[in-house]
């Protein structure tokens, strides 16, 4: 019975004491803290590479086609974990900025082969420096030995085996 209380607050109380609300979770779960840091690190990398006309996308698609060789469309696809109609739609906008080329593959004329043009290179510079740039301000209050740890964890968390063995080098330098 709440006497000395009002209507309001007898009704809070109740449902407070019905169901507690687990004290302050402390350590802040992970799964929360990696969905902020990503948003952080999204909204950071899609401003840094907007500034050159260009989606976070554009940049990762350019970033991977300099460090293969020879990659199809379908390849491309499951590397970036887009749906086809995404990826086509992202060439679309390479290629008419003639950053990058399409051709049938002579082995197989029903698959493309996508390769990176001279300006495309170039353009893949200019990415990098904005990457390195955010990384910069991102992750400026770590010492780098927290940062290297931190990216050998993330890599193993969104793709199984990128831990094993060395790590992957990137047209941007050092990993």
């Amino acid at each position: 019975m709440c006497i000395l209380v009002s209507l309001p607050e007898c009704y809070d109380l109740r449902v407070k004491a019905a169901h507690p609300r687990p004290a302050a979770l402390d350590p802040e779960p992970l799964s929360l803290l990696l969905a902020r840091a990503g948003q952080l690190a999204g909204a950071t990398l899609a401003r840094a590479v907007g500034a050159s006309g260009f989606k976070r996308r554009h940049g990762e698609l350019l970033m991977h086609l300099a460090s293969t060789a020879t990659v199809t469309q379908q390849q491309l696809q499951e590397v970036l974990g887009v749906d086809p109609s995404v990826l086509v739609g992202l060439l679309n906008d390479l290629e008419a900025e003639q950053l990058v080329a399409r051709v049938r593959d002579t082995a197989d004329r029903r698959r493309h082969i996508v390769t990176l043009t001279a300006q495309g290179e170039a353009h893949v510079r200019e990415v990098c420096t904005a990457i390195e740039m955010v990384e910069r301000e991102l992750f400026r209050r770590l010492p780098a030995e927290d940062a290297e740890q931190l990216r050998r964890l993330l890599a193993a968390l969104v793709s199984p085996g990128a831990h094993d063995g060395p790590a992957a080098t990137t047209p941007c330098g050092s990993d």
